[in-house]
């Protein structure tokens, strides 16, 4: 021990240690399904995507929601993918917001709510999820699920043709 070196004492674990581990454990997962997914090893990826997922890793969970949403590698299912989705989108993750969003609009394994469609877009949006921000512009500009406001959908669709959404730039050419 060196001069003026304190004794370390134990420190027990903490659950936020805890949580620190499960999150690295869940990102291996999701890192081994990507690798196993560009290894066309659909199955082995699905079991390493649902492993994070179940773990509580927000990007993998809402992998896995488009996963179902689409009917990749697995039925096809939108209430399971809505599960998932959601999951994600309560952790903050804009992707699975973004998701609950076109979920709701489109009443997609859940009851059409254009109300709820916003509500979860604009929680993306805040976050400079980009097709989001275009979503949420052409919700302003028709008024669904939202009062109708030139002003809002034209501030939306400048931030997501900054954001690089194609559509959003002809949008502002148009109007």
């Amino acid at each position: 021990m060196f001069k003026n070196e304190k004794k370390s004492k134990k420190i027990p674990v903490s659950g936020f240690c805890k949580n620190l581990f499960v999150n690295a454990l869940a990102q291996y997962h999701v890192v081994l399904s990507i690798t196993f997914d560009n290894l066309s090893n659909r199955k082995s990826s699905l079991e390493h995507l649902r492993k994070a997922a179940e773990l509580g890793n927000s990007l993998a969970q809402n992998n896995l929601g488009t996963y179902y949403s689409k009917g990749d590698g697995v039925p096809r299912d939108y209430i399971e993918a809505i599960r998932w989705y959601k999951a994600a989108a309560v952790q903050g993750e804009p992707w699975g917001q973004a998701n609950l969003g076109w979920a709701y609009y489109e009443g997609k394994g859940i009851e059409q709510s254009f109300e709820l469609a916003a509500f979860w877009y604009k929680k993306a949006a805040t976050q400079n999820h980009p097709e989001s921000q275009y979503n949420l512009g052409l919700m302003y500009l028709e008024g669904l699920g939202v009062e109708k406001n030139y002003e809002e959908a034209i501030k939306c669709f400048k931030k997501a043709s900054k954001l690089g959404v194609i559509e959003a730039i002809e949008i502002l050419e148009k109007l």
